[in-house]
């Protein structure tokens, strides 16, 4: 599904901070966070499924997006919250809320050069690269469902936590806008959720009508 090349479609309505915002601003809460009493949609196999492997060996499960036309498999032991009753994203919790994943789109706006977007996609990653507290591990110029997007991955530190960040941004010309999946979780359980967090981003579809 991703191939990597360079960014070669292009937006004056793209800001340069749109996406380095989503990527270094967040950080989940560790206590009761106001998304926890919000009714959790997605379908779910039950807590007898919690007796198995709660992150590799649960069944997968289809999650499809009207609001933001894309759709996601998961494990089935994972809750997504599509409400969106305090939050304009769809949010997918893993186990006991170690990894917090942020699905939304950011308006994208009229295309109008083919080269603009390259250069405010080198600007972001300007800002990604400087921020003091953040340490970048990649950022990569891929291809999603024949979208132009960018996959990113670094350390994020606060007074109390390391966190790892990932996410992925795909710029839909078609649709006008940047589909973000945006991944946080304490940097010591990345090796626990690896593969599953992988087996998410490649099942997405970006191309949803």
């Amino acid at each position: 599904m991703q191939k990597h090349i360079p960014l070669i479609v292009g937006s004056l309505g793209v800001s340069t901070m749109t996406i380095a915002a989503l990527f270094l601003v967040f950080v989940p809460e560790v206590e009761k966070t106001p998304l926890d009493d919000i009714h959790f949609s997605a379908p779910s196999l039950g807590a007898a499924a919690l007796k198995n492997d709660e992150i590799l060996g649960a069944e997968f499960v289809r999650y499809q997006s009207d609001t933001y036309a894309y759709s996601v498999r998961y494990p089935s032991t994972w809750n997504l919250d599509d409400v969106r009753s305090t939050t304009t994203s769809d949010v997918l919790y893993g186990p006991k809320k170690e990894v917090i994943v942020r699905i939304n789109t950011t308006p994208l706006g009229e295309i109008v050069d083919l080269g603009a977007l390259e250069v405010k996609a080198s600007a972001i990653e300007e800002t990604i690269k400087n921020d003091p507290s953040f340490t970048v591990e990649s950022i990569k110029r891929i291809s999603w469902n024949s979208y132009p997007a960018i996959r990113a991955e670094g350390i994020r530190k606060t007074e109390s936590t390391s966190w790892k960040v990932i996410s992925l941004s795909i710029f839909r010309v078609d649709k006008q806008d940047i589909f973000t999946m945006l991944f946080t979780l304490d940097s010591s359980k990345e090796m626990t959720y690896k593969d599953a967090i992988e087996a998410i981003v490649n099942s997405v579809d970006a191309e949803v009508k």
